[in-house]
């Protein structure tokens, strides 16, 4: 597993790749990973809702993610925070 995402474009590589692991297995939860990725509006607020709603959705599913998707949603959270923090 990844230890650092290195730009945008990689961030939204990964989060792609969770929201396709976690389909295979819960489309519920997919759909609620898109529904959070419409916050990123590029606006800063819109990338503070998004964080807030991701770790939400990550939060209230964590017994229903499996283990290495829990482990790439927790570093796509942390890159985003420590991203939002250095602005």
């Amino acid at each position: 597993m990844k230890q650092k995402i290195n730009n945008m474009s990689e961030y939204w590589e990964l989060y792609q790749l969770l929201y396709f692991n976690i389909k295979k297995e819960n489309e519920l939860l997919a759909r609620q990973l898109k529904q959070t990725q419409l916050y990123a509006n590029g606006l800063t607020d819109g990338w503070y809702n998004f964080l807030t709603s991701f770790k939400e959705v990550i939060s209230e599913n964590s017994n229903n993610i499996k283990s290495d998707d829990f482990i790439l949603a927790n570093l796509l959270i942390t890159t985003l925070e420590n991203y939002l923090k250095s602005r």
